[in-house]
């Protein structure tokens, strides 16, 4: 799950120099706090480096004061993050772990691939598809928390790929820097949330604008039943 640090650690600078998930800035601190309904206080401190620790959430250099500044990779470590202190692991704990991992693997980006995991009590790594506990590599019996899974679109590379946003339980759109400069998205269509909110406040009945935007009625009414929260993020 994700970690943002120091770039000299880092030894794939062709992947976070050019590649869009680590390099293009799709929301602000805030609206990746919204994403993982988290306090944008803590968001804002995750994104920052103190004197004990590198940030924890990677972001880039913005053009303008208040503009996106949180790539999809720390929007993902930003949920990572989540799951873990939710699940409660102490922040010092998930810390020193990350480092560790990011210092072994030459990676400054465990935090957001599907490498750490927890049964609350615990911190497990994956390692060749096993699971085993940080402190002495024994595997765990109790289930283990992999709901972020759900939520993270990971390809052949254990590399993330979009940041899923479920509307109802079928109903579901993707943040994925490839499409719509990473907006909010229908997976399957691609269409983005904002243009249904925009059409739904100009005052187009849902059924004209599923026709207009080949969407469903339910898919319409869903983004209509969420507008007050999307309208933050979309």
């Amino acid at each position: 799950m994700g970690v943002n640090v120091v770039p000299k650690l880092a030894e794939r600078p062709s992947q976070s120099e050019r590649d869009i998930r680590y390099n293009s800035p799709i929301c602000t601190p805030s609206q990746a706090a919204r994403l993982a309904e988290m306090p944008a206080n803590t968001v804002r401190a995750w994104t920052r480096a103190t004197k004990t620790r590198p940030a924890i959430v990677h972001t880039v250099e913005n053009a303008h004061r208040g503009w996106p500044s949180v790539p999809l990779v720390g929007v993902i470590e930003t949920w990572s993050l989540r799951a873990l202190r939710t699940a409660g692991i102490p922040m010092q704990k998930l810390t020193k772990v990350a480092e560790q991992l990011r210092e072994e693997l030459k990676d400054p980006y465990v935090l957001a691939r599907p490498l750490l995991f927890t049964d609350g009590i615990d911190l497990y790594r994956r390692d060749r598809g096993d699971l085993f506990r940080i402190e002495d590599g024994q595997q765990p019996i109790e289930q283990v928390i992999e709901k972020y899974l759900a939520r993270v679109e990971i390809d052949g590379d254990h590399e993330p790929t979009a940041f899923r946003i479920p509307l109802t339980q079928e109903i579901m759109l993707s943040i994925d820097p490839r499409f719509n400069a990473g907006r909010p998205s229908f997976e399957d269509s691609r269409t983005p949330a904002f243009a249904i909110l925009g059409a739904l406040r100009g005052g187009d009945p849902p059924t004209i604008v599923a026709s207009d935007y080949n969407l469903t009625l339910e898919e319409v009414s869903a983004v209509e039943n969420a507008q007050d929260w999307l309208a933050e993020i979309a």
